[in-house]
């Protein structure tokens, strides 16, 4: 249960740091730490780092309360602030469940960063080679995407349809011309 638990709470925060780097659309990490209280450059690197946050210093994770603040930073409406907002939502929930379990972070970070060996004997793992389920964590194809990153992008596509319908025929005026 803990390592699938990790295995999710990973892919949530690569998903998470994927998505704002997106938003950020080439602009510099800057705009972000200009932008959002008490957020030095490290912390905002460490961010948008995906899973290496887990083992990278002790600092907050991002969540719900910090990705409210970005959402608004960048400007993000409709769908895409959605999708960034579901995700965020994802990483606490699955923070929340980790948070059960006695020394989580460390566990995780050494399950993650080496695999299942590290988590119950750390010394003899840092040699060993890649597990067969963290080759599986490497970029995944469209068809491979856990089911609710599709659905999550589906809806997404769905309202991006629906609010150019509304604006199309919003711009056509009461008489359709």
């Amino acid at each position: 249960m803990f390592e699938t638990l990790v295995e999710d709470f990973a892919e949530a925060l690569d998903a998470w740091s994927q998505k704002v780097k997106g938003a950020l659309n080439g602009r510099p990490q800057k705009v972000l730490v200009n932008g959002l209280r008490n957020a030095g450059p490290s912390n905002v690197s460490r961010w948008l780092s995906g899973r290496e946050q887990i083992w990278k210093g002790q600092a907050a994770l991002p969540g719900v309360g910090l990705t409210r603040d970005i959402v608004h930073v960048l400007q993000l409406h409709g769908p895409e602030g959605a999708l960034l907002m579901q995700l965020a939502e994802r990483v606490d929930h699955l923070q929340r469940q980790l948070m059960e379990y006695r020394g989580w972070r460390k566990r995780a970070g050494d399950y993650v960063q080496h695999g299942p060996a590290a988590e119950t004997s750390a010394g003899s793992a840092a040699g060993q080679a890649p597990s067969a389920r963290r080759r599986r964590w490497q970029r995944q194809p469209w068809r491979e995407q856990p089911a609710w990153v599709k659905a999550s992008l589906a809806g997404g596509l769905v309202a991006a349809v629906a609010a150019a319908a509304v604006i199309v025929t919003a711009a056509a005026g009461p008489n359709g011309d």
